[in-house]
């Protein structure tokens, strides 16, 4: 209830006071800030509240369609974080193998099936080359595309699961708590 939030509020209070009082500021990152539960919204939103209590900077990442009173909150802060153009993506595929360019198959791959995401191009351009699917020409540091077929590449996620299947099984129960945790 409402004497929960509270009481949660005055000990983030208190424990941001004890931390800014040793330091001269505080940044506290919030990764998903639309997927948190109300209790995590509200604890930030009375923080930014009360800007002048404490020197704390909030920096957070949300979908643009989050909750319009998270978005109104951050209103006229934000930075659009939004998917590569088409130059962009080739550019970044091109840095990620340190060529001077890429084929127009290449380049043609990275951009229909990652649409200029850029966690998917850098996915996408280590799992290519670790397979063997990509050639680089010493002479003109161009790289090329070889034999790879665009339906093995359908999603990010299906990368990611795939790239999760070969880690050690440790690894794997790890990162398995790790997303159960991150879920709540």
């Amino acid at each position: 209830g409402l004497s929960g939030i509270s009481i949660l509020n005055e000990a983030f209070d208190r424990l941001l006071g004890r931390l800014t009082d040793e330091k001269p500021g505080l940044c506290l990152i919030f990764d998903d800030l639309d997927e948190a539960g109300t209790l995590t919204h509200s604890v930030i939103f009375h923080l930014l509240d009360q800007p002048e209590v404490l020197p704390v900077l909030v920096v957070a990442t949300f979908v643009p369609d989050a909750p319009r009173d998270l978005r109104d909150l951050f209103s006229g802060t934000t930075i659009d974080l939004s998917n590569l153009r088409r130059k962009e993506a080739q550019a970044l595929g091109g840095d990620l193998l340190g060529a001077k360019s890429l084929s127009s198959g290449l380049a043609d791959l990275l951009w229909s099936v990652t649409n200029g995401h850029p966690l998917f191009i850098g996915i996408l351009v280590e799992r290519l080359q670790a397979e063997g699917h990509i050639a680089q020409s010493e002479e003109d540091g161009e790289a090329a595309l070889i034999l790879a077929e665009k339906d093995e590449f359908t999603s990010l996620s299906d990368l990611l699961l795939r790239s999760i299947e070969q880690l050690p099984d440790v690894q794997r129960k790890t990162l398995l708590c790790a997303s159960v945790l991150g879920d709540g």
